[in-house]
């Protein structure tokens, strides 16, 4: 219908920004392979082939999910309201409850990895009540605690507030997916542009990415680090990311 047709549209010259080229090289290169997304958009594999020259194993329909492994050897992607090019679930009608199919999938992450939760507002109500009703297997341990990164300006409140209390996960303050995964990728000591396999044109491409830090908000941590800001380049929400599974970490 017309609202897939828009869909289609709005994201047919979507670019990745900087962020997403962070997160293709992690998927690619680190044990954190796992993304878990509510978009429809190709940004994640699009950057991941363009910028990594890999493949990932792309799960946008409840039916491919046989296809996730345990463990999950190569990066994935996982699209819980389908890929654009699938039929993707979009009304209100379609979003009230998660299929079946997506729970044993979830329970293979979760089970593996710790869920960071990033530009996500809580609003889907077929995830949250998924999240809620089993908040307590992230409580006992059977599940790795979450980790919600909450844009500096934006209240803790509601659902969102409700889960973390329940799965005594973390809440993280923050001001913009790019400059958290250009954090990431400082502290661990990426440095893509000096990576001889990207080619010129691939260096220039994400060189247009970056403006001064004066750019940066006064209270941003990317300010006080004087690098650069990876400026998005689209209005797409990020995706959900996923740490492999750890010990939880001391808190004075």
């Amino acid at each position: 219908g017309d609202g897939y047709n828009y869909l289609e549209k709005m994201m047919e010259h979507a670019k990745p920004s900087a962020g997403y080229v962070m997160l293709a090289y992690l998927l690619t290169h680190t044990p954190h392979n796992v993304v878990i997304t509510t978009n429809f958009d190709h940004l994640i594999e699009n950057a991941i082939s363009y910028y990594m020259d890999a493949i990932p194993l792309v799960i946008g329909h409840e039916a491919l999910t046989h296809y996730i492994s345990n463990p999950i050897l190569r990066p994935a992607i996982i699209k819980i309201h389908r890929d654009l090019l699938l039929d993707p679930k979009s009304k209100t009608s379609e979003l009230l409850k998660l299929h079946e199919n997506w729970e044993h999938v979830l329970d293979v992450v979760f089970s593996n990895y710790h869920p960071i939760f990033i530009g996500y507002a809580g609003n889907d109500k077929s995830l949250m009540d998924f999240l809620m009703q089993n908040s307590h297997k992230f409580q006992n341990g059977d599940w790795c605690f979450p980790y919600w990164l909450l844009y500096e300006s934006d209240k803790l409140e509601g659902r969102v507030l409700e889960f973390l209390l329940a799965a005594n996960g973390y809440c993280i303050r923050h001001n913009g997916f790019d400059e958290v995964l250009y954090l990431m990728g400082l502290h661990l000591d990426i440095r893509l542009l000096q990576r001889s396999s990207l080619s010129r044109t691939q260096k220039r491409d994400f060189e247009t990415c970056l403006i001064p830090s004066t750019h940066f908000p006064k209270n941003s941590h990317a300010r006080k680090l004087r690098i650069p800001l990876l400026h998005p380049m689209t209005q797409i929400s990020p995706p959900v990311g996923c740490l492999p599974r750890c010990k939880k970490p001391y808190t004075e």
